[in-house]
């Protein structure tokens, strides 16, 4: 008998399609974190071969997620 589907929590959708952004960078021989703070979203942070962290977001728009980036 099949379960039926959940529906998952807007912040847990963010932090599966971090985790596997931050799994494709690893293949491609990049160090990611996934940072899951107490309050709010959580986020991707890379740290630049110059030593500038870059955090990662993702956000649900009408045609699907996109990733949002800005060093901080």
């Amino acid at each position: 008998m099949a379960t039926p589907a959940r529906k998952r929590d807007p912040q847990q959708e963010q932090y599966i399609h971090l985790v596997r952004l931050g799994w494709d960078l690893r293949v491609l021989g990049i160090s990611t974190s996934v940072l899951v703070p107490a309050t709010g979203p959580p986020v991707l942070e890379i740290m630049s071969a110059s030593k500038v962290r870059l955090r990662v977001r993702v956000v649900h728009r009408a045609w699907g997620w996109v990733f949002t980036w800005r060093p901080w």
